[in-house]
């Protein structure tokens, strides 16, 4: 079971379909592009059994906090701990789709056990996309925080639009969205 990433779509029509061709656009999306093709080299020359799974942006408790480079949420809740404001990337109508590791878990592990997985390609995941200023006044609700959003330039490369369907998680894997963004954040916030 390889855990790859939505980044391997780049900046195609979303929702992105495990049909569409990798078109990375970042070096992360690059890489897991990489790990997928060689995982499928291998699969293929050496026949043994690999599904490969496309999370997008999991958050939850026991997240790193303290990474200022990777999981918007996360970043965000440590610096409003720190009673600083959240930083957003450009205007903030951004779209993404927020899982929640409880409920992705699941789904990951039987992608590990069954049989009509084997060989596939399956994105993970919520299909609720939700823009990152929704997604930062949620989050400062959440922590009842009075902060207000630093808006900065947007960044070079970034994709504007990121979230993927979802389907075949729900066909294959019985992949579930049990906890709303608003219920995920509540447990990660009291977590950190």
């Amino acid at each position: 079971v390889f855990t790859s990433s939505m980044a391997v779509y780049g900046r195609q029509t979303p929702p992105f379909s495990e049909g569409l061709p990798r078109r990375p656009e970042d070096p992360y999306g690059a890489a897991k592009t990489y790990c997928e093709t060689m995982l499928e080299i291998f699969a293929d020359t050496y026949q043994f059994d690999h599904v490969i799974l496309r999370p997008h942006n999991v958050y939850g408790p026991r997240q790193n906090t303290a990474d200022p480079y990777r999981n918007v949420l996360g970043i965000w809740i440590n610096r409003i701990l720190r009673g600083r404001a959240p930083i957003i990337y450009g205007d903030g109508e951004q779209t993404r789709a927020f899982s929640y590791i409880e409920d992705v878990t699941p789904a990951i592990i039987e992608a590990g056990r069954s049989d009509k997985a084997n060989g596939q390609i399956i994105n993970i995941g919520t299909d609720e996309a939700v823009t990152i200023n929704k997604a930062c006044s949620l989050l400062l609700d959440v922590m009842q925080s009075d902060q207000k959003p630093v808006y900065e330039p947007a960044r070079p490369g970034e994709v504007k639009h990121a979230y993927s369907t979802v389907q075949k998680s729900i066909d294959l894997l019985g992949y579930k969205t049990k906890h709303s963004l608003r219920d995920g954040l509540v447990k990660m916030v009291d977590w950190a």
